[in-house]
């Protein structure tokens, strides 16, 4: 974690034992497939456009065909962190996030954000990763940041879409259209981007 991050280690402590009190309760079947990945983005993205009252459980049904045991925990004031990925004993992956700011947004480019970590080799490496709010490792972050920005939206696509310049509701609907995204995923990339207002 950077040492500007405002964290409480005991706090931070706790948390992280709740994660994995928890990623000992579930036994996945599946292993994680790299060769899976473009399935697993194509019914994520068809995930989202669905509507759950609780998406939790029918979220974490799909990501543990792919190997990942997947949760959400409530964040802790002194725990500034987004996401903990691990490398269980049996082969699979834990996921869990927090729903820090209550974006959905923010949450699915989080989701995409830790995967990219799995898949760029970064949980592996460390056995454990926690993804703070700020993290010192910016190779890192930024490449599971172009993962998770490139698997919500075709570069090349987005690209064009930018250059048009007009961002009104219609463009922006009709974009996320051809991405396969809620409309809610290219706004929140506009913003990120400063091309429209927060």
């Amino acid at each position: 974690m950077a040492g500007n991050t405002s964290c409480e280690p005991c706090v931070m402590g706790a948390w992280l034992s709740l994660c994995k009190i928890q990623g000992t309760q579930k036994y996945i079947a599946s292993r994680f497939d790299p060769e899976k990945l473009d399935e697993l983005i194509t019914r994520l993205k068809r995930f989202m456009r669905c509507k759950y009252e609780d998406p939790q459980q029918p979220l974490a049904a799909l990501l543990s065909e792919y190997g990942i045991d997947f949760s959400i925990m409530h964040h802790f004031r002194g725990a500034p962190v987004q996401g903990y990925i691990c490398l269980k004993p049996d082969g699979t992956y834990q996921m869990v996030l927090t729903i820090r700011g209550a974006y959905v947004d923010r949450f699915w480019f989080t989701l995409f954000h830790e995967l990219g970590h799995i898949i760029n080799g970064d949980v592996v490496k460390s056995k454990e990763f926690v993804d703070a709010e700020e993290n010192s490792e910016t190779e890192r972050e930024n490449n599971a940041n172009r993962f998770a920005e490139n698997a919500l939206l075709d570069a090349k696509q987005y690209a064009q879409f930018v250059e048009c310049g007009d961002y009104g509701l219609g463009k922006i609907q009709a974009f996320a259209q051809t991405q396969n995204v809620p409309p809610y995923v290219v706004i929140g990339r506009l913003q990120k981007d400063e091309k429209i207002p927060h």
